[in-house]
């Protein structure tokens, strides 16, 4: 997991299930259609009956189950799965790069959505191994007028010194909230918080990845 550019997801972390946790994040598939340079590659198998087991042993304190792959919409169970989180009364999100048919995310039943967006042109897009650019752009501008959607957005040395701009342009969709995680293959920190502070509301931002928060 170190592997994915992100000190805070550790092996360690993403075993730890402490007494009481309220927060479950579930890979339920390896299986991925864009090539992003910073996607989670995982060999995940998930056995269904065994995730319902877990799931039920720990609904008295499980408030939200965030749902990750690879891409989760390529999980064949993954109606299946949705439906039978929340018939247990549990806060259910889905992160997706957001390129699955409309109709199929809103048959889900999620709370919130996190989906991936880097960029607002669809060149650079492409350079960064998206692709469906206009569905995915599409989807985010509808499933944000029912739904909380947060964009997840990888900032690095390519896309830093037009941040403040690139979240202008996300936050034009309806998104609720968008979260920067700063890449450590790069040193941009430093840049990023200065023009962050200089043009975008800390309300809108969480820095991820550098070991600081701004709610």
């Amino acid at each position: 997991m170190e592997n994915t550019g992100f000190p805070e997801i550790t092996e360690e972390r993403v075993r730890f299930a402490g007494p009481g946790f309220w927060f479950c994040e579930i890979a339920v598939t390896g299986l991925y259609n864009f090539c992003c340079e910073y996607c989670n590659r995982l060999d995940s198998k998930l056995d269904f009956d065994k995730v319902c087991d877990f799931i039920d042993n720990h609904k008295g304190t499980l408030r939200h189950i965030q749902l990750t792959g690879g891409e989760p919409t390529l999980y064949s169970r993954l109606s299946e799965l949705c439906c039978f989180i929340k018939e247990r009364g549990i806060r259910l999100g889905v992160s997706t790069n957001g390129s699955a048919e409309f109709q199929f995310y809103e048959s889900l039943g999620v709370d919130m959505f996190s989906i991936s967006l880097d960029d607002y042109s669809e060149d650079v897009l492409i350079r960064r191994g998206y692709r469906n650019i206009p569905t995915v752009i599409d989807n985010i501008r509808k499933l944000s007028k029912n739904h909380y959607v947060n964009i997840g957005m990888v900032v690095d040395t390519r896309n830093c010194s037009r941040v403040s701009e690139v979240i202008s342009h996300i936050l034009d969709l309806g998104v609720r909230d968008v979260k920067l995680s700063v890449s450590t293959k790069d040193e941009v920190i430093p840049v990023l918080t200065t023009r962050i502070t200089r043009h975008i509301p800390y309300s809108t931002i969480v820095l991820v990845g550098s070991g600081r928060e701004r709610p």
